[in-house]
């Protein structure tokens, strides 16, 4: 790895970690400008879009909470954070049937992993 590389991925590890620190201390919108500038760099960063997903749901915005979960799932699959936090999501936003499609499916995965 190249030093700009380098200089590049310990930027964005302390830019999740500062995301994840402000969530932990309920500064939402403030977490989810780090997620943001992660995102402007590695558009697929998974740990960035989880938690950016969770701050938009503590925020109570569902429908971007929704994007940033998709996206996770659509390179992840079986990611349960994820689906279970894409089922809350659409559950608060009166999709039940919707939502219970994902809770089944991380359901599922947690018994197969048994």
């Amino acid at each position: 790895m190249n030093f700009l590389s380098r200089k590049k991925s310990e930027s964005v590890e302390v830019l999740n970690r500062k995301g994840y620190d402000l969530n932990q201390l309920g500064k939402y919108s403030e977490s989810i400008e780090c997620y943001d500038e992660v995102l402007a760099v590695e558009p697929n960063n998974l740990l960035a879009l989880k938690n950016k997903g969770f701050a938009l749901i503590k925020l109570a915005k569902m429908e971007e909470s929704l994007e940033c979960y998709s996206k996770v799932l659509d390179i992840e699959p079986n990611d349960l954070v994820a689906l279970k936090n894409k089922g809350y999501a659409l559950k608060q936003l009166g999709k039940h049937e919707d939502a219970l499609v994902c809770i089944q499916r991380a359901s599922n995965l947690i018994q197969f992993k048994k």
